[in-house]
């Protein structure tokens, strides 16, 4: 009889308990990361909102721009088998940048502030917003999903990328773009 009961409640708690956890989890993770680049506050945006030359980005495999009109994007870009959605929300040149990203398992916000400290030096601080739409999604993110180390990496990357311009002769084109 135990075993019937084991066999029956182990189960049942092991489909039960992560749906609870993952509803006591906030919905939304929310994230700030701020960083001062050496480069002008021009160059940092053109940059950060051109994807047309996303390639320093080492995190991503593809980026594709699906639609294109004045200042609103909509573009996908891909990791591994996961594809994402992006639509520009808001550009102010030279010190805003706004998107959302959908994606079956998630929606989200990506915003980036730029400062000028100084005619070469840029405050840059990206927030980003994803909500998790099912509560087991929720618990693995939070688990699995380290969004610190995710904007970590986008800003080395874009470190790497204005420096890279700030000494190349044609700053539109990364290194493995040249001909």
């Amino acid at each position: 009889m135990k075993i019937l009961i084991y066999s029956v409640l182990l189960p049942i708690s092991l489909l039960v308990l992560p749906h609870l956890i993952g509803l006591m989890l906030p919905q939304t993770r929310r994230l700030s990361k701020t960083t001062i680049f050496d480069a002008p506050i021009d160059r940092v945006y053109q940059t950060i909102t051109d994807n047309q030359h996303w390639q320093y980005r080492s995190s991503l495999d593809n980026l594709q721009i699906v639609s294109q009109e004045k200042d609103k994007e909509i573009w996908l870009e891909t990791t591994g088998k996961i594809t994402i959605r992006f639509i520009t929300v808001e550009k102010r040149e030279p010190d805003y940048y706004a998107f959302k990203m959908e994606h079956q398992l998630f929606h989200g916000t990506w915003a980036a502030e730029l400062e000028a400290i100084s005619a070469n030096r840029t405050l840059f601080t990206a927030t980003e917003n994803i909500c998790y739409k099912n509560p087991i999604i929720r618990l693995i993110a939070y688990a699995l999903m380290d969004l610190d180390t995710a904007m970590q990496t986008y800003q080395d990357d874009l470190d790497k990328e204005l420096r890279r311009r700030q000494t190349t002769s044609n700053p539109d084109f990364s290194d493995d773009q040249l001909p």
